[in-house]
């Protein structure tokens, strides 16, 4: 996707994805790196048994999928601080000047190699979309078209469908964007962003796991006030970056793969 392609898709969709940012050698030492650390919690890379029981690492069952409780952080944390990540700036960077250019976007100073967000698997098939937790990690704010932090997650695996991914509403910052500046509100939040949606029936069916024809009705896009949303998992292959607007609503969803979701979660300052 040519560069001028990729920054037009992310301020159209909240969401583009950009495959193959990392080499196969330098994922497998990543891959390597996290579980070695997760093995010290017992939580042992050939054996599946060991992930729903945590050890040393507690897990919660949020949304279907085991992931690492509260206290967790600082653990999670130091891994991307491991030498196998050390290259994990540049890449980002590199990849957001290819996509906005030169010094639009900047990573984090501080977050080196980012946050480990594991989930491991904790549902049975099928997979439906998730109904619960659904959030925005930045206010809208009225006639402000882009967002002042950037997510990124970059898939040390591969990442497939039902497989635990972050679930996102394409096209939301847009529209809570048109519900900010027809309100006049200083700031739409998380609160204030699903009760003003709420009135419209595709994002009530959303928010309701029990919703009359849910499944059919969240599977194809909704057209609200001229902008198309949809429901999209951030999947992916070993390598690939998701860059997502954290105006964007999203989401845990339930990991019903037999696979450990392996994500380093990102973030992105505006430079200019």
């Amino acid at each position: 996707m040519a560069p001028t392609a990729a920054a037009a898709q992310l301020a159209a969709d909240g969401v583009v994805h950009l495959p193959g940012r990392v080499s196969s050698t330098v994922l497998a030492a990543m891959r390597d790196a996290v579980w070695a650390a997760l093995a010290t919690r017992g939580l042992m890379r050939d054996d599946a048994r060991t992930w729903t029981v945590g050890g040393a690492l507690p897990l919660l069952e949020i949304a279907g999928a085991l992931r690492p409780g509260p206290g967790s952080d600082h653990f999670l944390w130091s891994i991307g601080r491991d030498p196998a990540f050390a290259v994990v700036p540049s890449l980002l960077a590199e990849a957001l000047d290819e996509v906005f250019g030169p010094g639009v976007w900047a990573p984090l100073d501080d977050q080196q190699g980012g946050l480990l967000m594991p989930n491991f698997p904790g549902a049975a098939p099928p997979w439906s979309v998730p109904h619960a937790a659904w959030h925005v990690d930045e206010p809208t704010m009225p006639g402000q078209p882009r967002p002042w932090g950037l997510l990124g997650f970059l898939a040390l695996d591969d990442v497939p469908a039902g497989g635990g991914a972050t679930v996102a509403i394409a096209g939301s910052p847009r529209r809570l964007g048109q519900v900010t500046d027809a309100s006049a509100v200083r700031a739409l939040t998380t609160e204030a962003a699903l009760a003003a949606l709420a009135v419209e029936p595709w994002f009530a069916a959303l928010a309701t796991a029990d919703h009359p024809g849910r499944a059919a009705q969240l599977q194809a896009p909704y057209a609200s006030a001229g902008i198309e949303q949809r429901v999209i998992e951030l999947t992916g292959a070993a390598g690939d970056l998701t860059l997502l607007d954290p105006r964007a609503l999203h989401t845990v969803s339930a990991n019903t793969s037999s696979r450990a979701r392996l994500v380093l979660r990102l973030v992105c300052a505006r430079a200019s």
